[in-house]
């Protein structure tokens, strides 16, 4: 949790003034994850594998990855797991897949939810 103290001075045209101050008490949430749109899976270590970025405060995950068929090509509970653009070690076709990830944040009782498609580029 974190405490922030917001304090407020106000002058009028006449001179006159107040002053007011709120303290907020913020819990931590998890607003910040992020998951690409594209990754190029071409072995040259950049941008090789499609996950997402977590940034703070999550503790667990879940990611799995569709093909337009509604084929389930590739699932992971791992923090750091991501797609390297295979399924039963074959390369996939470039094209657009389509993701759900769902995770839970160390302060929400409820999982969140993100929905999307990643281009893979060859």
């Amino acid at each position: 949790m974190v405490t922030t103290t917001y304090t407020v001075t106000v002058t009028g045209p006449n001179g006159c003034f107040g002053k007011g101050a709120v303290t907020l008490n913020i819990d931590r949430c998890c607003a910040r994850v992020s998951i690409p749109n594209s990754f190029t899976p071409n072995g040259d270590n950049k941008n090789d594998k499609f996950g997402p970025v977590i940034l703070e405060n999550v503790q667990s995950i879940y990611l799995t990855v569709y093909n337009r068929w509604g084929q389930r090509l590739f699932e992971t509970e791992a923090m750091d797991g991501k797609w390297d653009g295979t399924y039963n070690g074959e390369p996939c076709e470039l094209g657009t897949y389509f993701y759900i990830l769902k995770y839970n944040c160390e302060n929400f009782s409820e999982p969140k939810m993100m929905k999307g498609d990643v281009t893979l580029i060859r």
